[in-house]
């Protein structure tokens, strides 16, 4: 029974009565799991299909179903410990070999997990000591996080939200929950708002940051315009491990909060809670009421000091001086105050990123004129940035299009003539979201082809469908500086086909691009 990488996606070298085997592609050893049926293999596939596309908790309810088929399966077992420390393997550029990250920082150490000791439990030495090897690796890469968040100052206030939509540009989400974290900074919070506290961290990096601000913040607001935005992975990763810890510290509250949605839509772990519209007027200050509640603070009212009989009345006519005194420094403190607040500093702001739009640094003065946004015309000014942005873009991908010719002629022996083997790619139309392609796979006596639209998903555009003999097939293009790599996978064959559009990586060059005039 053929089984994929839990890597890379690739085939595996399995040898028969092998507990461990070795994928072609990355080269990662690795401990195979107990597929003794079609039904375990189908659920195995897609657990894991869930879990390399960090869909963790999809992928854990999977992996318990299969342990109720055998509860003696070591390699189920870890994959819930990969699941529960949200490990994902990245290429490192340097070695060429992929290595585990992590995306849910855990204070219990991986070597105490009672799924990795029931995975070391079933195993025999051969896999114990692979096993042993990453769990060290997670284990490493756990302290550091731990290191880093314990250095960071506490939160008061998590702010989920989905920042980015499928074309890459900015959610209605994120502009929504801007506007509840500037409110709530004004009232002196400490608030978690990933746009701006992530700012300067790269995305490897944010794990510890999260992880920090989850534990340490009390309430959690959860933003959301659509079903599908409350759902998305790492929206769903901060907003499920919040209420995992809420369940074991009675002070933390999340309170979800919606806008142009049917609120039961909401998603199901929310309906305990008590959601609030964003729509409706005078939501911000439920939202502090509902904070002020949650923290169990009580309003601070100033306390009207006892007069004084004096039996001097000269005194008091000195006294009343000095208050008269102070009331007038208090009025020229709070206009100097207003005047820097809502002149000096928008205005620097505002100077600052009129430089960066001159440098064609559009992404960092975007992020100056969210906090100015009242301030002139900002807004402009940021609907015109993003328009450069999608425009350089537009033209960075217009170099892309053309045909690729990866196909030689080569002798077959067995007709005794020359036959084409090889790969053309077409790259017709690209935009920021999408781009449409063929590829054709020229065989020895057959070829296969795909054709269609790929979407973008990261830093890449992914396609799925079927190839011209009937088998499903995922693909994946990137473009890259010196051309474009396609990675190619079968996820289901049709056994009535004799070929098939083929697996594995693919690159194409500029200099394998076909000129007009050639």
């Amino acid at each position: 029974m053929e089984l994929k990488c839990k890597i890379c996606g690739g085939d595996l070298d399995i040898q028969d009565n092998h507990k461990v085997a070795v994928c072609q592609y990355c080269g990662t050893e690795q401990v195979l799991p107990k597929v003794q049926n079609e039904q375990k293999a189908k659920l195995y596939d897609r657990a894991t299909h869930f879990r390399s596309n960090n869909e963790y908790d999809k992928a854990e309810a999977l992996f318990e179903e299969i342990l109720n088929i055998d509860d003696t399966d070591n390699e189920i077992y870890w994959q819930l410990v990969l699941c529960e420390y949200g490990v994902e393997y990245i290429k490192d550029k340097k070695t060429d070999k992929y290595i585990p990250t992590c995306n849910r920082t855990k204070t219990v150490s991986i070597f105490l997990n009672d799924n990795y000791k029931k995975a070391i439990k079933y195993s025999d030495e051969e896999q114990k000591k692979l096993y042993e090897k990453e769990a060290k690796q997670i284990d490493e890469i756990q302290k550091k996080a731990i290191e880093i968040a314990s250095k960071e100052k506490p939160f008061d206030i998590f702010i989920c939200y989905k920042e980015t939509d499928e074309e890459g540009k900015r959610t209605q989400d994120s502009v929504l929950a801007q506007d509840i974290y500037n409110n709530l900074t004004q009232d002196g919070y400490k608030v978690f708002f990933s746009k701006i506290t992530l700012e300067n961290k790269l995305g490897v990096d944010y794990e510890p940051y999260i992880f920090s601000a989850l534990n340490s913040s009390k309430i959690m607001i959860v933003v959301g315009t659509k079903k599908e935005n409350f759902e998305s992975v790492w929206v769903k990763n901060e907003w499920s491990r919040f209420l995992a810890l809420a369940k074991d510290h009675q002070d933390k509250t999340l309170i979800p909060t919606f806008k142009d949605m049917d609120p039961y839509l909401l998603p199901e772990e929310f309906a305990h809670l008590q959601a609030l519209d964003l729509g409706k007027i005078g939501v911000i200050t439920d939202i502090k009421n509902t904070i002020n509640m949650a923290l169990n603070k009580k309003d601070k009212n100033g306390v009207k000091k006892k007069s004084k009989t004096s039996e001097n009345s000269k005194k008091n006519s000195i006294i009343i001086k000095i208050l008269i005194i102070v009331m007038i420094l208090a009025v020229i403190s709070t206009i100097a105050i207003l005047v820097t607040k809502n002149v000096i500093i928008p205005q620097n702001k505002y100077n600052k990123a009129e430089n960066l739009i001159t440098e064609e640094k559009y992404n960092e003065a975007i992020a100056i004129l969210e906090e100015i946004k009242e301030y002139k015309d900002s807004q402009e000014k940021i609907s015109n940035c993003e328009k450069k942005i999608r425009e350089k873009k537009i033209e960075e991908l217009a170099k892309y299009c053309g045909t690729y010719d990866k196909t030689e002629m080569k002798m077959d022996e067995i007709f005794e003539e020359e036959v084409m083997l090889g790969y053309i790619l077409e790259i017709k139309n690209t935009s920021i979201s999408k781009v449409e392609f063929s590829l054709f796979n020229y065989g020895r006596t057959r070829e296969a082809s795909i054709s269609g639209n790929a979407r973008i998903r990261g830093d890449v555009y992914e396609y799925s469908g079927q190839d011209s003999w009937g088998n499903y097939v995922n693909a994946t293009l990137k473009f890259e500086e010196d051309g474009i790599t396609v990675n190619l996978k079968i996820t289901d064959y049709d056994y009535t086909a004799n070929f098939d559009i083929g697996e594995g990586k693919q690159e194409f060059k500029f200099s394998d691009m076909i000129k007009e005039d050639e």
